[in-house]
């Protein structure tokens, strides 16, 4: 239904402007910094580096898409995007590349996604209404999964055919990138204007800062919101680990070369398309408590992938975690949609960015670990937090929600 509507199907296409490089830039950032340092360590540093920034520009983000047109906001974020993946791709081909450009990568990517997430986020309600409004975030997951299932096996196609290493091949991969951002602020230009959906009256800076406070205030007092933005917090803090560092895992404990990395990467694409075609489908009833189930779902298919030695086991693995994973990141956007009033929708979307943020310091902490300890150990002990963290939920408000 969502797909009738001519301005969201422009907006559509435009996603996988940014889907794709986006999927290809989550496997082989962390993966490109395990090949240049040989560490867990500074594979998870590289998605620190855009923490502090999401963490900081986060409510702001949130203020500009209530408060400027939303699709402005995107085409630009998505300009930037494009520079900073040439850039990585310069310092690639120039034969300059260490692991502190990819930090300095990181800081700016991490500066532009808070800015420009919110208001991705807000337009869709925007641009479809709440009546259309799970169809329309299940159909971006379906994208998403989609790129997931397609971007990653094609990527690692290229650096299997493409002659020398890892760190060679990962300058085609930056090119695409590069691309493919600017093709979606071109495929965002047909997408009707809309306004932006507060006024801001030429107010004062400290009128702002007071928007932003507003902000918190409204996310803090109204339990529903308040009850998903914890519970996904908890969920995708432990769940971050798994995919962050899924390449350099698979590469390291089951000796898969670049294309079975690909291959194993995309299964779990095609088991999220499948689980957002069915949240898609799904009545408006009970949505918290799935959202629960599949982060417990999650919790068993870490640990068997933590102990799998198989790769026909892990193949099976990441095909099933597509399923929950798609009903987390569905659920946990339509529910903190859903129980947001239209004048806060973005800054409370800013919100769940900032979680996001917050997120990249527990996957830093976890490769520091799994430096020590090793990564299935530590695989292992955020399944057994993940299950722990959702038998507490099952019972709080989160679980009741519809």
């Amino acid at each position: 239904a969502a797909l009738k509507n001519t301005s969201f199907r422009w907006f559509y296409l435009s996603m996988y402007g940014h889907f794709i490089p986006m999927n290809m830039q989550m496997v082989i950032k962390p993966w490109l910094a395990y090949a240049l340092t040989g560490s867990y360590g500074w594979a998870g540093g590289v998605t620190l580096a855009g923490a502090i920034p999401m963490l900081v520009l986060s409510p702001i983000g949130g203020l500009l898409a209530d408060r400027l047109p939303k699709q402005k906001i995107i085409q630009i974020g998505q300009l930037l995007n494009g520079f900073n993946s040439l850039y990585i791709f310069a310092m690639l081909a120039l034969g300059m590349m260490d692991v502190y450009h990819l930090i300095i990568a990181g800081v700016i990517h991490g500066a532009i996604m808070p800015l420009m997430m919110p208001a991705r986020q807000a337009l869709i309600a925007q641009i479809l209404g709440k009546e259309q409004l799970t169809s329309g975030v299940a159909l971006s997951g379906a994208g998403m999964a989609i790129t997931r299932a397609v971007a990653p096996p094609l990527m690692a196609l290229g650096l299997f055919l493409i002659p020398g290493d890892l760190v060679a091949g990962s300058t085609y991969v930056y090119l695409v990138m590069a691309i493919a951002y600017f093709g979606a602020v071109f495929a965002l230009m047909p997408v009707k204007g809309y306004p932006a959906s507060v006024e801001s009256g030429g107010r004062s800076l400290k009128a702002a800062f007071g928007d932003i406070v507003q902000g918190f205030q409204y996310a803090r007092t109204n339990i529903s919101v308040r009850s998903v933005l914890v519970a996904n917090f908890f969920i995708v803090i432990f769940v971050m680990p798994f995919h962050t560092l899924l390449a350099p895992f698979l590469e390291n404990e089951l000796q898969a070369d670049e294309l079975t990395v690909g291959l194993l990467y995309g299964l779990t694409g095609v088991g999220t398309i499948l689980g957002s075609f069915l949240i898609g489908n799904m009545l408006p009833k009970n949505r918290g408590r799935v959202l629960v189930l599949a982060a417990a779902f999650l919790s068993v298919i870490i640990a068997v992938l933590a102990i799998s030695e198989s790769v026909l086991l892990t193949a099976f693995v990441l095909l099933l975690s597509g399923l929950p994973q798609a009903a987390r990141q569905t659920l946990s956007n339509v529910l903190v949609q859903s129980y947001s009033s239209d004048e806060y929708r973005g800054r409370v979307s800013s919100l769940y960015m900032m979680e996001f943020g917050f997120t990249m310091f527990g996957v830093f902490l976890f490769g520091q670990i799994a430096d020590i300890i090793g990564i299935r150990a530590g695989l292992f002990g955020t399944a057994i937090a993940l299950l722990a963290v959702s038998l507490l939920l099952i019972r709080a408000k989160v679980a009741k929600l519809d």
